[in-house]
């Protein structure tokens, strides 16, 4: 039937089946046609969970060099900082990557900055990083690496936060030697200490301070009034501001916008 229907029939029908990866391999086993897009969709995206990036993609890469400029994106979870340093072979063989999520799986573990750091090496044109903790960091390192990412468009930070009291004490004694990357134009800022820092930062050292979209969540008083400060430095540079409470609904009293 595959040989009635134009390819762009195909490919359109096979859209519809991204994010089913049993349905689409059942379709690449039934037609050679149907590979290509099938493919497309099966590797745009991969998530790698500790040991299976060497037991199973590695060599998939090896037998198939072509699938290496298919992988866009890349979701790394991790139980413990070295299975994030062992699955960084796999940057370094998709450069076509443009979008890296880091997924802490441990309470209060400081997240991996020094592999972060050998990331941006391996993927020159990331654009958006994704760091989910719960995870701690020390301001000066946070910054240091964010800033190797030259290209990235978009920040989003959840559950990261800090190993310092008061984060902002010595701000521009680290912050100016690292300046923020001139393409940022998105941020989200989720349940997130390090809100200040970053938007400081990216207020303070950015080439080109005009934020497109910003994202904050607000669940309680101390996100409200990190939301407050922020507004301050960026009044006039926000062109998106999106502003979400959890649990749905306000906190009555704690922001005046």
């Amino acid at each position: 039937m595959h040989e009635m229907l134009p390819p762009e029939i195909l490919d359109r029908i096979l859209d519809y089946l991204r994010g089913d990866n049993r349905s689409l391999s059942a379709c690449a086993l039934a037609a050679r046609v149907m590979v290509p897009r099938t493919r497309y969709h099966r590797f745009r995206s991969v998530t790698l969970r500790p040991m299976h990036a060497r037991s199973d993609l590695l060599p998939l890469l090896d037998s198939s060099p072509e699938l290496t400029e298919l992988v866009t994106s890349v979701r790394m979870v991790y139980l413990v900082n070295k299975e994030f340093e062992q699955e960084l072979d796999v940057l370094a063989r998709v450069p076509a990557l443009t979008a890296l999520t880091a997924v802490s799986t441990t309470n209060l573990l400081a997240f991996p900055w020094r592999s972060l750091a050998t990331a941006a090496s391996y993927a020159p044109a990331l654009t958006s990083l994704h760091l989910i903790g719960p995870g701690l960091m020390l301001p000066e390192e946070g910054l240091s690496v964010l800033s190797r990412f030259h290209s990235l468009e978009e920040i989003r930070l959840r559950l990261v936060q800090f190993m310092d009291e008061n984060p902002l004490e010595y701000f521009h004694s680290y912050a100016r030697r690292r300046p923020a990357p001139a393409s940022l134009r998105r941020l989200e800022l989720r349940q997130a200490d390090m809100n200040l820092v970053v938007g400081r930062w990216i207020q303070s050292t950015s080439p080109a301070p005009i934020m497109c979209s910003v994202r904050h969540y607000i669940s309680d008083g101390m996100d409200a009034n990190q939301f407050e400060t922020m507004t301050e430095w960026w009044s006039g540079t926000v062109e998106n501001l999106e502003v979400i409470f959890e649990p749905a609904g306000n906190l009555a009293g704690e922001l005046v916008v």
